[in-house]
């Protein structure tokens, strides 16, 4: 969710201008009834929730809906990004509806082919059919990134368990007594990191016995560290833009922020325009 949410905060505070098509004097128009639509939103959300909503939904189940709004002049005026999942059918043609029922509700509605705009990210097996997201692809590695996370909680928790077990030995094994009088002694003296590598004396053997590993013996952290550098490349998002600065420095952090925009965000704006003003 990390990685979606901050691409579709990139992509959802860009800067919206035209160009005029037969004579590009540099000029940027700032001012026009289409950039009115983008910025519009709904009376839900505003415009910058409703791209940033729509680029989540591209990014998690590779295809948004977006519900138009007409104006005065029957044009299109805003614009509410529809959960993918609320989609039943889909319409590919004039004539035919969008079949929508939302969850948890009895609510179900039928919206002509001209009052939504469907943006997808075509599945190469069956680009007509409906989108498929990166996120789609990633499913195993996220489901196991998330399973780390758990081992992680649940290694701290010790699962009920502790980490070593003191006992006698079997020539002088510990009565319930001096197993409470040890136990008092070793906490007092060890208990705390600011006691931590104390030597500890007996005057008795001692067995000590360790249970279980470090999270370096079964190399747990380096696994999760390569299942999220997996996952970021997917999106294309270097490290650095999420703060992990291993191996980095100014320059390459710059470089990221520099790649993340030609690479990442840019191609969603083409292909976000370019969705839209076909209809």
């Amino acid at each position: 969710h990390m990685v979606v949410d901050r691409v579709a905060s990139k992509f959802a505070g860009q800067d919206w201008h035209l160009k005029r098509r037969m004579q590009d004097d540099g000029e940027k128009i700032l001012e026009h009834p289409a950039l009115s639509f983008l910025r519009s939103g709904s009376e839900f959300f505003d415009g910058y929730q409703s791209r940033k909503l729509l680029s989540m939904h591209l990014d998690l189940a590779g295809e948004t809906f977006l519900l138009l709004g007409k104006g005065p002049d029957g044009r299109p005026a805003s614009y509410l990004p529809i959960p993918p999942h609320w989609v039943i059918q889909p319409a590919y043609r004039d004539g035919e509806t969008f079949d929508i029922m939302i969850p948890r509700t009895n609510f179900n509605a039928q919206i002509p082919w001209r009052e939504m705009i469907w943006l997808k990210r075509p599945r190469p097996s069956d680009p007509l059919g409906r989108g498929f997201s990166a996120t789609q692809a990633l499913l195993t590695e996220i489901s196991l990134h998330d399973e780390l996370a758990k081992f992680f909680y649940s290694f701290v928790k010790n699962h009920a368990r502790p980490d070593i077990i003191i006992t006698g030995s079997a020539e002088d094994p510990l009565n319930v007594d001096d197993a409470r009088a040890l136990e008092a002694r070793w906490l007092q003296q060890h208990g705390g990191s600011d006691k931590a590598g104390k030597p500890m004396f007996s005057n008795a053997p001692l067995l000590v016995t360790e249970i279980g590993g470090t999270m370096t013996d079964n190399q747990t952290a380096e696994m999760r560290k390569m299942s999220r550098d997996f996952i970021l490349q997917v999106y294309g998002v270097q490290p650095s833009v999420f703060g992990i600065i291993e191996n980095a420095n100014r320059a390459t952090a710059e470089a990221a922020d520099f790649t993340m925009a030609r690479d990442v965000i840019e191609p969603r704006l083409i292909g976000h325009g370019a969705g839209l003003y076909p209809r």
